[in-house]
């Protein structure tokens, strides 16, 4: 197992997300085009990105700010997709 360490700043949150919205149970109707579809619904925020990796990245920066996150993947837009309670500062 290799260990990198890697500085995330909130500005390279930003960049390596392509879109975000708000999250909830208005998101109930579109269930099924995420894989798993067991999605927790009580989160805020959803954040779409390109790329495994990046979606990596994100989940890391989330989780060391003490934020928990769900990731899946979005079959209508063919990108990765987090759900979280953390707001960027795109949305501050």
């Amino acid at each position: 197992m290799v260990t990198i360490t890697m500085t995330i700043t909130a500005e390279d949150f930003d960049k390596l997300t392509t879109s975000s919205m708000r999250w909830g149970k208005d998101w109930l109707i579109h269930q099924r085009r995420f894989e798993p579809t067991i999605i927790n619904f009580s989160y805020h925020f959803a954040y779409w990105i390109d790329t495994y990796l990046e979606a990596l990245f994100c989940q890391h920066y989330i989780s060391g700010l003490g934020y928990e996150s769900e990731t899946h993947w979005d079959t209508a837009m063919a990108q990765w997709i987090i759900l979280t309670n953390y707001e960027s500062g795109d949305w501050k």
